[in-house]
């Protein structure tokens, strides 16, 4: 079972109790995960909110503040917020975390279920304290739809798929693109704001360094980034009433994952209703829709490399597995966000390193074998799939030959 602890983090004996939701109004000391009020700064027409946190273990103590801020947005102090990005760390440690905001009784209800399904799935102890002032939240009133959107093809489809008329576009500053990392961030936002425009879709920017913090304090991102998609729900749930956020997978290939349809909905509130979008399809069936809209093949950016600052690189895992999705549903030649033509050879000679990209290059090879109108790019999509298993079986013999040879 693959660890949420990041290799540099600690690893010792946790222990939990099962204690989500007690009150308390005490400064707490010893070892714990601690969380201050918000404190909230002017910031253009909106505001930056700031919290202080220590984390403690057997007398050492790390320091730290963990801020949110947006330009036209009056974010709202949460303590739904502060529960959502002190989770992992708290879990993943085995120490009680202590909040210095009340927090809504329907979101505390739910972090046994969350303790249990991570710490199942994460092969840790699956009971957290929290301690914290509960509270009822104001119910829903806004009536209004936040949808994250990258410009990636799980955002676009979602963000084209059934969306209410007025509903938001949200792009996160420091999510997957970090906040000091100005000239691929300006070049990403440029294509988010078009897109939002062509949408005729508002478009609300939130930076923060939530996900430095967290991972700082030894948790993998690939866990804890909803925790921080909930953070920012929370905090605009003054001007929002629910959030959409885009699937990565589908049904049929759900796995430890930080977002998926199962607890994605648990950090809801009274207020904020968080919903997981797009899970019946798979991504070469997303590419087919979005291939529909000129919008996408103009702004679509999947590359997490951005090699020299490029909008997408062309060379790395995610814009080959993407040009193959694009060429499989004839569209690769509509969309101009890709710098270079795609090398079958490249598809063939693609090393899987993951179930997960397996389970893409699958996807892909069965609709163009049911397509039927690209055998060039089934050949190479078969060969690179064989080559996985011809690899693992080549490890499979020299085990058992060294087992032979050494017994």
């Amino acid at each position: 079972m693959q660890s949420i602890l990041s290799e540099n983090a600690g690893s010792g004996p946790m222990t939990h109790a099962a204690n989500a939701g007690s009150a308390v109004a005490e400064v707490r000391s010893g070892n714990g995960v601690r969380f201050g009020a918000w404190v909230s700064k002017p910031y253009g027409e909106g505001n930056r909110l700031e919290s202080d946190f220590e984390i403690e273990i057997n007398g050492e103590v790390k320091r730290g503040t963990v801020w949110f801020q947006s330009r036209a947005y009056l974010l709202k102090p949460s303590g739904e917020a502060l529960l959502a990005v002190g989770f992992f760390p708290a879990l993943a440690a085995g120490l009680p975390l202590t909040l210095g905001e009340p927090v809504s009784g329907t979101t505390l209800d739910h972090i046994p279920r969350l303790a249990e399904v991570f710490g199942c799935w994460l092969d840790l102890p699956r009971e957290m304290t929290v301690h914290a002032r509960r509270t009822q939240g104001p119910e829903r009133s806004s009536r209004r739809t936040l949808s994250c959107f990258s410009a990636g093809v799980d955002s676009f489809y979602s963000s084209l798929h059934g969306l209410e008329p007025d509903a938001a576009l949200l792009f996160i500053s420091g999510f997957d693109i970090a906040a000091d990392n100005r000239v691929l961030l300006e070049t990403a936002l440029g294509g988010v704001r078009e897109a939002a425009q062509s949408m005729g879709r508002e478009l609300v920017l939130v930076e923060t360094n939530a996900r430095s913090v967290v991972e700082n304090l030894g948790v993998r991102w690939s866990f804890s980034h909803f925790s921080v998609l909930a953070a920012v729900g929370h905090l605009l749930g003054g001007s929002f009433d629910r959030f959409r956020v885009a699937s990565s997978h589908n049904y049929r290939e759900i796995f430890p994952w930080g977002s998926n349809p199962l607890t994605d909905p648990w950090w809801s509130s009274e207020g904020m209703e968080f919903v997981h979008h797009g899970s019946a399809l798979t991504r070469v069936e997303k590419v087919e829709y979005v291939a529909n809209h000129p919008v996408a093949m103009k702004h679509l950016r999947v590359c997490w490399s951005n090699r020299k600052g490029t909008y997408n690189c062309g060379h790395c895992e995610k814009c080959i597995r993407t040009m193959v999705s694009l060429r499989a549903v004839g569209a690769l030649d509509r969309c101009t966000t890709f710098p270079l033509p795609l090398d079958l050879k490249v598809v063939a000679r693609f090393i899987i390193e993951d179930e997960d990209t397996l389970n893409l290059v699958r996807e892909n090879h069965d609709y163009v074998q049911r397509r039927g109108k690209d055998p060039a790019l089934e050949r190479a999509l078969r060969y690179c799939r064989d080559q996985r298993f011809n690899r693992g079986l080549l490890r499979w013999i020299r085990k058992a030959w060294t087992w032979w040879r050494y017994t």
